[in-house]
């Protein structure tokens, strides 16, 4: 596997360090993404109305 030294000294062709470079572009972008959705999600209010819920029915036991 190539590392982060052979980037910087230049021993991986041209096409794969522009790719290399163009994925952590993406992942960066990615994460932004994320953190701006997770930001959005945290200010939300939870629902007012979950839903109805049922009753439960009492037995009446002798």
């Amino acid at each position: 596997m190539r590392t982060e030294t052979d980037l910087n000294h230049g021993t991986l062709p041209d096409p794969v360090v522009q790719a290399i470079q163009g994925l952590r572009q993406e992942i960066t972008n990615l994460g932004n993404r994320l953190d701006a959705v997770e930001a959005k999600a945290g200010k939300r209010e939870p629902p007012r109305n979950p839903g109805r819920q049922k009753k439960k029915k009492l037995s009446h036991g002798s």
